[in-house]
């Protein structure tokens, strides 16, 4: 389509480029005035004078629904993921999940391509932070996640806990929710050698569990505590699990146990570092 009349400025702005942009990688318009150093309403015009809004909300993907199943461990990895970084409309049949760690996009790639998914990576520029999100559109995964018990889009306080019998899809489930919102900190030198792990969330029901199941199975006592922050000018508190020495070499060793290229590299190289070290527990 030609560009007449007041749509002379900005040619590099054609309806191909935002086919490619807009259509194909998702990318919001906003990034795609960013990127192509043009106003947003330059985008918005385009796209309205190119007929391209239609097209885009009537692409569809396809993924292999096999592997959505809790017998499958990578399908628990990206479960972790999901109940501590993910985003669900079941409104409009997607899920999202953004990463902006070091590593993030090859991991969504892997889980990308592991379940066959036709759609794209999609990256946000956000000041200097560069995140990446895989938006998955399947009504068989909106389906599944309810079954579950994940089903909101409010899911932060009032998300289940998932129950998850077989040990290895235990392990990869524990090792998605490290990825998505826990932190690992080693410091080591020739006097200190310090290891802790943390992972907050606002659900009180889905820590309460998650730490039960921990205990029991890894055999540990860990106790519940409270992290405070502040939401809306109040001071809250949520649940925390925290873990010294000891317990996180037990829970690092269970979970780095196979399918290791679906791993964040800063918290496996930290797990490295105290992989070796001789842990007496008492």
């Amino acid at each position: 389509m030609a560009i007449k009349g007041k749509f002379k400025k900005h040619l590099h702005i054609t309806e191909e480029l935002l086919k490619e942009e807009w259509i194909n990688n998702r990318m919001s318009q906003a990034n795609i005035a960013r990127k192509y150093d043009v106003p947003i309403s330059t985008i918005e015009s385009r796209i309205k004078a190119f007929n391209l809004i239609g097209l885009r909300d009537s692409t569809r993907y396809t993924l292999d629904e096999s592997k959505l199943c809790i017998e499958d461990p990578i399908f628990c990895y990206y479960l972790g993921l999901i109940v501590t970084d993910g985003y669900i409309n079941g409104e409009k049949g997607y899920v999202s999940l953004r990463l902006a760690n070091e590593g993030a996009r090859e991991i969504l790639e892997k889980i990308k391509n592991y379940f066959n998914y036709t759609g794209i990576i999609r990256e946000y520029l956000n000041y200097s932070t560069l995140s990446y999100d895989l938006t998955i559109c399947s009504a068989k995964l909106i389906s599944k996640l309810s079954e579950l018990g994940i089903q909101t889009r409010a899911k932060t306080y009032d998300v289940n806990y998932i129950q998850i019998d077989k040990l290895d899809n235990k392990a990869m489930f524990f090792r998605g929710i490290l990825d998505g919102d826990g932190s690992l900190h080693v410091q080591t030198n020739e006097k200190t050698f310090l290891v802790t792990f943390r992972v907050v969330m606002a659900s009180q029901i889905f820590m309460n569990d998650f730490l039960k199941d921990i205990n029991d199975t890894l055999s540990l006592t860990i106790e519940m505590k409270k992290h405070k922050r502040q939401a809306n000018n109040e001071i809250v508190y949520y649940p925390k699990i925290e873990m010294k020495k000891i317990e996180t070499k037990v829970f690092l060793d269970f979970l780095y146990n196979g399918w290791e290229e679906y791993k964040l590299p800063k918290k496996y190289e930290r797990y490295l570092l105290i992989k070796d070290e001789e842990i007496v527990r008492t």
